[in-house]
């Protein structure tokens, strides 16, 4: 796997002028970014993601809908998104040299889809529906870590065990007096 270069120059990767041009509307960031804080910010209407699992997570925790746009085995992961929980607009991805390819107009297409509901003000637009599910998603993320969620509960039943599991530290009771 290639990681993104730490100190890249912007100025070497970006067609020439484009810093110039897109200067005070929008930003590039030449490292890795921090995603959470970044899908937090209420100014991000919507996330175009490789969906891996820990963005995907992120995403539906803030509420963000998302274009989906796999690279390897995130297939399954962008259907799901886009098909069944509905938080996600399509991204029509094709291949090149056997590697997943999207066009600059489907990014913008599907960007603008996100943000506006594809230039239909209809109440039936693509984009409206996904911000929705991505609400509801927030929604029930919170409830699920929050008292007596499910995430909470299956942890409260899970801690003890491990503990139990590691008798060399004492954990168990430690977690009891914190939760109780």
């Amino acid at each position: 796997m290639q990681y993104p270069p730490t100190d890249a120059n912007l100025g070497e990767l970006l067609p020439e002028g484009f810093l110039e041009a897109t200067a005070g509307r929008g930003m590039v960031w030449p490292r890795w970014a921090p995603q959470k804080d970044i899908l937090s910010h209420s100014a991000v209407a919507g996330f175009v993601t490789h969906c891996g699992w820990n963005s995907v997570l992120e995403s539906l925790w803030f509420g963000v809908p998302m274009a989906p746009w796999p690279l390897y085995g995130e297939r399954v992961n962008a259907f799901e998104l886009v098909a069944s929980m509905g938080v996600a607009v399509e991204l029509a991805i094709a291949k090149k040299s056997g590697l997943p390819f999207v066009e600059a107009a489907e990014v913008e297409r599907a960007v603008r889809r996100l943000m506006s509901g594809g230039g239909s003000l209809s109440s039936d637009s693509e984009g409206r529906k996904a911000r929705e599910k991505a609400a509801e998603a927030r929604a029930a993320c919170r409830e699920a870590v929050g008292p007596g969620g499910s995430s909470h509960e299956a942890l409260q039943r899970l801690a003890p065990q491990a503990c139990h599991l590691m008798p060399a530290v004492n954990c168990r009771d430690q977690y009891l007096a914190e939760i109780n």
